[in-house]
């Protein structure tokens, strides 16, 4: 049996399960919010615990890459790296994107979508967007985008189906509005989206160096001066 931990650090709150072969046994959601130091190692145990896997079972270790967070993002690697280091496993790095975009797919089963368009709020009018088929095969690479218009709408066919969800749909929801336009409410981002992904990963041996991998940020981070 393949365990594998996951980690999902991308947004204002954590989300950690554990899945056996592709399918979710427990999942633990954080409550607070930008606490990600404080509560992610409790949070891993906890999941542990209640699935009473003990870490020395896990056969890998899958964390959210990014984008998202930036301090989320570095406490999310760091653990992932360190937990990999101790047990000798191997490390899974996921797209926040694709794993969205998954976690859409499972909320719209039966649904006709053509594509699907996560979109994470990065502040101003920028949102880490990306566009995926059905079949989560990436139609447009990950970015950071001004918006201005309909995200990826000018990109397809005017008659397909295209969902959108995410923290990013909130500043753009008048812009979205639309007949072939699905917008997903109350979606959350949670780790238990990565377990098809983390599989499939696992038995193709993507893993990633843990020596030089880094979060995915896709925009550089800066200070204001004071």
């Amino acid at each position: 049996m393949t365990y594998i931990l996951q980690i999902e650090t991308s947004h204002p709150t954590c989300s950690v399960s554990i899945s056996q072969d592709g399918n979710t046994l427990h999942e633990v959601n954080g409550t607070e919010v930008n606490d990600h130091a404080g509560q992610l190692a409790p949070m891993i145990a906890t999941c542990a615990d209640m699935c009473n896997i003990p870490l020395s079972a896990l056969s890998a270790v899958a964390v959210s890459i990014g984008p998202g967070s930036y301090t989320g993002l570095r406490i999310g690697l760091s653990t992932a790296k360190g937990i990999c280091y101790g047990l000798q496993l191997p490390l899974i790095c996921i797209s926040t994107l694709v794993s969205m975009a998954a976690g859409a797919r499972q909320q719209m089963e039966g649904a006709s979508v053509d594509y699907l368009c996560p979109l994470i709020d990065a502040r101003r009018m920028e949102v880490y967007t990306a566009l995926y088929d059905k079949n989560l095969q990436e139609v447009i690479a990950p970015s950071a985008l001004i918006v201005e218009a309909v995200p990826m709408r000018d990109s397809i066919d005017s008659n397909q189906h295209l969902a959108f969800f995410g923290s990013g749909t909130d500043k753009l929801s008048s812009l979205l509005q639309g007949e072939k336009n699905t917008i997903l409410t109350n979606y959350k981002v949670l780790s238990s989206y990565m377990s098809g992904l983390a599989i499939d990963a696992y038995k193709a041996g993507n893993f990633a160096d843990m020596a030089y991998t880094e979060p995915s940020y896709l925009k550089e981070f800066y200070t204001t001066g004071s």
